[in-house]
């Protein structure tokens, strides 16, 4: 009877130092997954605004030289909408494009890395506008008129050395949290598996 009671013991004790080890271990691998996971999903729409800002500026090149309509051109920003699942905005500055050699100065990019292109004042508060004159693409998160939680994302346009406009794109922060939530669920159901596992193991020893 003793012997069964000791043993009893000695299996809670096991289980409790398995259910703590491996349970602190999640916690730590978890903290690498998010972190992971976010700059995953901050490399993701980088790597989104960019291909879309080259792909509008390619079809607005086409658009002043007749090749496609402002209707098709719409089309095709709507598409980029649809296959990253996000809201793209079209910020073009004030002055017309035209051939290399007629342009105004101002829509130049200046030599030097810290020169930036024109943003206009009522732009100068957005984050990610302001990183995309300087020709870097930044994140922010915040909230927009309506109160929900977004997160946003800029990127110029150019024509060689001059800039056609920048291009916004913003979709709500639940997509990464959903993107940290499946990471997670991952982390936990492999977790309990294999604790699981060394708990039946202990009882069977």
């Amino acid at each position: 009877m003793k012997l069964q009671s000791l043993r009893v013991r000695l299996i809670l004790a096991y289980a409790g130092l398995i259910v703590l080890g491996f349970g602190g271990l999640a916690l730590i691998a978890g903290q690498q997954i998010s972190k992971a996971a976010r700059d995953d999903y901050k490399l993701q729409l980088i790597n989104e605004v960019t291909l879309v800002a080259q792909g509008v500026a390619r079809a607005m090149r086409e658009l002043q030289g007749g090749g496609i309509t402002q209707a098709e051109l719409n089309e095709i920003v709507a598409n980029y909408e649809s296959r990253t699942d996000a809201t793209l905005t079209l910020l073009l500055i004030e002055s017309s494009p035209a051939q290399s050699s007629d342009r105004d100065e101002r829509d130049r990019q200046p030599p030097g890395g810290d020169q930036s292109w024109p943003l206009s004042k009522n732009l100068q508060s957005y984050p990610e506008l302001v990183g995309a004159s300087r020709d870097t693409i930044t994140i922010d998160q915040r909230e927009d008129d309506e109160g929900q939680d977004m997160i946003y994302t800029a990127a110029p346009m150019t024509d060689g050395p001059h800039l056609l406009g920048y291009v916004q794109l913003s979709e709500p922060a639940s997509h990464l949290q959903q993107a940290l939530y499946r990471r997670w669920s991952s982390l936990g159901l492999g977790v309990l598996v294999i604790t699981g596992i060394a708990l039946l193991a202990s009882v069977w020893l």
